[in-house]
């Protein structure tokens, strides 16, 4: 896998290529295929005794996907200990607005559209093939193929209703194997649920030599809510907050109830995962409780609101023997126009193997419509730079154009408010405009606010309005240069 870099799950893996990787290296091909349904554990146990050393792998892989060595089968294993040393995913500089919002950008560049806060409560079939989608608005949308990136669990007996037909093939209105399907995917054993601390603290309180990932790990001999993992993004993005300040995000288990909490003992039970969590770091930094100048907790109903993971299980299933790589949802499902992809699928959680899912969906659609897929070349262009650390706000679009670059720093100081005031008084997209120039997807911002303005008349009053709605007024601050950047936008030819 090192040699051969791959975008395909083992499901969508041409045959052709299997073979030569096979004849290549015949009997480590067959002996990592015998490790699909072994565990990491019979593995281990060839080579070491000593049950320290079982904690240790039980970290690893409970980290990666909780589960232990005993659960976790042994080829996902050794893909993730392999992936510790020499794999692993790079930072988007500037935050991670940058990722979604560069990948916004090609879409829009190339006549696609992204559509937010668009809830779909129906994938639509006609003679039973899925054709389009219901939204909670009552909108419809359709389309020739479709790639769902959700749970396996909202998919069947939500988004496809029970009475549908099943496969092309005819299956009638509630067939055995659908209800068989539907059993399937109720019956996936999910990971823990999550809860996510965000703070800003003082810088002092962060040792120089701090790693930007650190696994904490509370207890040795078991999974607890002691094991959090701390990501310190300022630590290398100094754009990411004050001088003085460092930005530290924590995730971890939870094994409390949060399903139907009143108000009063959500919020309660909220304040003590807090106050737990920031305990977690104080042991790791000490002084930490002190110098917090932000903080905010994300639940499981928090998870779920935002994500619709269900429960609040970022990971989805769990990747453990009976449930991993060819028993989990597939990248083609029993209808030719749906395909999948994301961490319900073959590959499972993490980032380079949800990524890899969604290249493979991809694929899967161009072989359908004859087109070529895509695959790694090793005279390909690489369109990623990799930049120094720490990166700082005056490196933040510091090759660009000075009008764009102007542009730029002035959106990226909209704080994309989920509700924002400067959105109440008139319908303009201001958040979607801030969101797409701060990127540098001006193409898009620009067709915003075009639309916008093409069927109405344009008054520097609204956005002068806008301005005295930013949230930034509050904090005793110049509000988001609305009426600047729109000026910009509107001058592009």
């Amino acid at each position: 896998m090192v040699e051969n870099p791959a975008y395909s799950t083992p499901d969508e893996t041409d045959p052709k290529i299997a073979l030569k990787g096979l004849l290549k290296h015949p009997l480590s091909y067959l002996k990592f295929l015998s490790f699909l349904n072994r565990s990491a554990d019979s593995i281990l146990r060839r080579y070491f005794t000593d049950p320290e050393i079982f904690k240790f792998y039980d970290k690893l892989t409970s980290t990666y996907c909780y589960t232990t060595v005993k659960e976790s089968p042994a080829v996902l294993a050794s893909v993730m200990f392999v992936d510790n040393h020499i794999g692993g995913s790079y930072y988007p500089a500037g935050s991670t607005l940058f990722l979604p919002g560069k990948l916004e950008k090609v879409i829009e560049a190339h006549g696609g559209e992204m559509l937010l806060e668009k809830e779909v409560v129906k994938i639509l079939f006609d003679d039973g093939h899925p054709v389009g989608v219901l939204m909670k608005s009552g909108e419809k949308r359709f389309a020739k193929n479709l790639i769902y990136s959700g749970t396996v669990w909202n998919l069947y007996g939500g988004l496809i209703d029970e009475s549908l037909p099943g496969a092309r093939t005819a299956c009638p209105p509630r067939s055995p194997l659908k209800s068989k399907r539907i059993k399937w995917a109720r019956e996936q054993t999910p990971t823990y649920p999550s809860v996510v601390l965000y703070t800003t603290v003082d810088k002092r309180v962060i040792p120089e030599d701090t790693a930007p990932v650190e696994m904490l790990v509370g207890n040795p001999d078991t999974l607890d809510e002691s094991e959090v993992t701390a990501y310190i993004f300022s630590i290398d993005d100094r754009t990411l907050c004050a001088e003085d300040e460092q930005t530290v995000i924590a995730i971890g288990p939870t094994f409390e109830k949060w399903e139907e909490l009143a108000d009063e003992a959500y919020g309660t039970r909220k304040e003590r995962e807090r106050a737990r969590l920031i305990g977690v770091l104080e042991h790791r930094f000490p002084g930490f409780a002190k110098a917090v100048r932000f903080s905010e907790v994300a639940t499981p109903r928090t998870i779920e609101r935002y994500t619709m993971k269900n429960g609040g299980v970022v990971a989805g299933p769990k990747q453990s023997l009976g449930q991993h790589m060819f028993r989990r949802l597939h990248t083609r499902t029993e209808w030719d126009t749906l395909f999948c992809c994301g961490e319900s699928t073959v590959m499972g959680t993490g980032t380079p193997t949800v990524t890899t899912s969604g290249i493979s969906a991809a694929n899967a659609i161009l072989k359908t419509l004859n087109l070529e897929p895509f695959v790694y070349r090793k005279s390909m262009k690489n369109y990623v730079r990799i930049v120094g650390h720490p990166y700082t706000r005056d490196h933040l679009y510091s090759d660009w154009p000075e009008e764009e670059k102007n542009a730029a720093l002035a959106a990226n100081r909209c704080q994309l408010c989920e509700r924002p005031g400067c959105m109440v008084a008139f319908a303009l997209d201001i958040r979607g405009i801030m969101r797409r120039v701060a990127v540098g997807n001006v193409a898009g911002a620009k067709r915003v606010v075009d639309r916008y303005y093409a069927h109405r008349r344009f008054e520097e009053g609204d956005l002068l309005e806008a301005e005295k709605r930013c949230v930034r007024n509050d904090w005793h601050e110049p509000p988001v240069a609305i009426r600047a950047v729109v000026a910009y936008l509107r001058g592009l030819r």
